[in-house]
């Protein structure tokens, strides 16, 4: 972490940036372990729905080798100035 701290700003968002990465595919691959252990943890209706600002990473996902279950839903994160969630089904939640 102190190393991190001592990185020039480019480099920071390139750490970043990966570790981003490693989070999504981990995500994935925790999703698919309980899709193979048919785990009481996946939603009985099975529509679990992930909201993505940048659809790339779930591209990312599956260049990597990994998939996703088929009971995940990808839809897209509606934002308006970075940080303010358009989409009725978040907004009624938050």
């Amino acid at each position: 972490h102190a190393a991190y701290r001592l990185l020039p700003g480019p480099q920071k968002r390139l750490a970043d940036m990966d570790m981003v990465e490693r989070q999504v595919a981990q995500l994935a691959r925790a999703l698919m372990y309980l899709d193979a252990k048919q785990s009481a943890a996946v939603p009985a209706d099975h529509k679990v729905r992930l909201f993505w600002e940048d659809r790339e990473w779930i591209r990312r996902v599956e260049l990597a080798g990994l998939k996703w279950p088929e009971w995940v839903e990808h839809r897209p994160l509606e934002l308006k100035r970075g940080n303010i969630m358009l989409n009725p089904e978040l907004r009624a939640a938050a």
